[in-house]
């Protein structure tokens, strides 16, 4: 039973992922040992974090979670189903002494059995777009039970948010390389257990930074994510561009005191300037900036409109008033900057629940049986088929918004967007030259 609840859990939060993100770029899965696996992630986003990875990494995961979330009427039963390990932080208890050997137990059980731990060691979730100094559970978990004779590695994740609060946005997330827990650390952690803890926790840390864009603050992470839109390639597969992200950090991280790196990262910002004075995107300046192109490209997205249309706008008055209280609960009951998307996903993702519940339930109440399983079923299928057009009518009408926009800045300033593509192009061989 345990295990048929922690797969419906999955399944069901991989639907919710699929709806919150409009996209999600996985690359490096390949990567992951078959056995024995502590997956170390940062951690900007909350809940959305564990969501993410869990959903993603196709194993089964035991995951380390704050206790104070395991006392939430909801919420704490859900993430002790879907593998959740409570883990005593000092800052929930008074800052004193915390006893963790219950989760230390049950780690050290799923690493001797070949299982898969996944573990934020920054131990919070933070607004920063850095890495926050690491904790040294994470080590001393791994560390231990290879000691008892397990075979661990580590596997550093990086999240990378296009936009971190906004629905239908945009997520990379790079697996990296293994990194084993070595005989040497072993042998030291028998002798000086915090020492080989802080040694095992500074590899890790270096790792981590490996997969993430560990950029000083936000105007610098928005050029790194600028440069990256003008270095891909329009048919870029989801592997490459999650890879590309990551070389770029790479290269920045290399090059950070380089004068021609930072003369390149001005100018980057000056163009982003420019496209957000001029209300456009980056892909408006690939390739041929004509009017025909406009006009067609506006023209595709107006008729994909009316097709979902008639699917989407029977279930507009069941999905609209989730959505907006989803939205409405993002912005003004969220406790901390960091929570502001999970906020966003649970109020929506209960309410959607709650409205297809009461449908069903009405048809199952009303009806004799056994029609009423079939009627369900069809109910069921038609909301789900309906809140999916919903969301591809949603966006589709902002592209609408956005290609008329378009057609009209191209008719009064094309010789300003001709001067910008050149300045585009001018970017892309300077970062070549860096390269």
């Amino acid at each position: 039973m345990g295990d048929w609840v922690r797969r419906a859990l999955v399944a069901f939060f991989t639907i919710v992922r699929r709806v919150f993100f409009r996209r999600v770029d996985v690359v490096g899965l390949h990567r992951l040992p078959r056995h024995g696996t502590v997956l170390v992630g940062n951690h900007p986003n909350s809940l959305v974090d564990p969501v993410l990875i869990v959903t993603t990494c196709g194993r089964r995961l035991s995951f380390a979670a704050k206790d104070v979330l395991f006392r939430k009427p909801l919420l704490g039963p859900i993430i002790k189903a879907g593998g959740g390990v409570p883990i005593r932080r000092r800052q929930d208890h008074g800052g004193g002494a915390v006893d963790n050997d219950d989760a230390f137990a049950a780690f050290h059980s799923v690493l001797a059995d070949g299982g898969t731990v996944a573990i934020f060691p920054e131990g919070i979730s933070h607004r920063g777009p850095e890495l926050a100094p690491l904790k040294t559970g994470a080590a001393r978990i791994a560390l231990s039970a290879a000691a008892a004779g397990a075979t661990v590695s580590m596997v550093p994740v990086g999240l990378t948010y296009f936009d971190r609060d906004r629905m239908r946005s945009r997520v990379a997330i790079r697996y990296g390389a293994p990194l084993p827990v070595s005989d040497d650390l072993i042998a030291l952690h028998r002798t000086d257990p915090r020492g080989a803890a802080r040694a095992l926790t500074d590899r890790v840390e270096a790792a981590m930074r490996d997969v993430t864009v560990n950029a000083p603050d936000f105007e610098t992470a928005s050029a790194l994510g600028t440069l990256r839109s003008l270095v891909a390639t329009e048919d870029q597969g989801p592997g490459a561009d999650a890879e590309l992200s990551g070389r770029i950090g790479e290269l920045w991280k290399e090059r950070r005191d380089d004068p021609a790196m930072a003369d390149l990262l001005e100018r980057v910002r000056h163009y982003q300037f420019c496209l957000d004075a001029f209300e456009i995107g980056d892909d408006l300046l690939r390739g041929d900036l004509s009017r025909r192109r406009a006009m067609f490209a506006l023209a595709r997205h107006v008729f994909l409109l009316i097709v979902l249309l008639p699917l989407a706008w029977p279930g507009w008055l069941v999905h609209v008033p989730p959505v907006a209280a989803g939205l409405f609960a993002g912005r003004t009951m969220s406790p901390r900057p960091d929570v502001v998307a999970t906020t966003k996903m649970l109020v929506t993702t209960l309410l959607v629940v709650l409205t297809y519940s009461v449908a069903v339930g009405t048809i199952l109440w009303g009806t004799p049986f056994p029609v009423n399983l079939a009627w369900a079923a069809w109910a069921l299928a038609w909301l789900m088929a309906s809140g999916w057009a919903l969301v591809r009518v949603l966006e589709r009408q902002a592209m609408v918004r956005r290609g008329l926009h378009t057609a009209r800045m191209l008719m009064r300033y094309q010789a300003q967007f001709a001067f910008l593509q050149e300045e585009r192009e001018a970017l892309r061989r300077d970062f070549a030259a860096l390269l």
